[in-house]
């Protein structure tokens, strides 16, 4: 992908995330700046993605081959824990 801006596309995007977090003063509510609120929501969102990609496996379905999940940036994705039975 390419920069905006000059920055990653990942700090764009917590960056608009923040300014509209900011723009509708959801932050008021949990004194949390909305930098901080920003990379929680991007984080969870990456996070979901994992957990589909681990579900995924688990049911022998590989999404991952046919182009249906995007690479998670900077982020390695585990899509089994040790121990884990089918």
């Amino acid at each position: 992908m390419t920069a905006l801006n000059g920055r990653d596309p990942e700090a764009n995007f917590e960056r608009e995330l923040a300014d509209l977090i900011n723009k509708y003063s959801k932050e008021k509510f949990n004194h949390t700046p909305d930098f901080l609120l920003a990379k929680f929501i991007n984080r969870a969102l990456d996070n979901y993605t994992s957990t589909v990609m681990a579900r995924d496996n688990w049911h022998g379905i590989s999404r991952v081959e046919a182009g249906n999940y995007k690479t998670l940036p900077n982020r390695r994705i585990e899509t089994e824990s040790a121990g884990e039975e089918k």
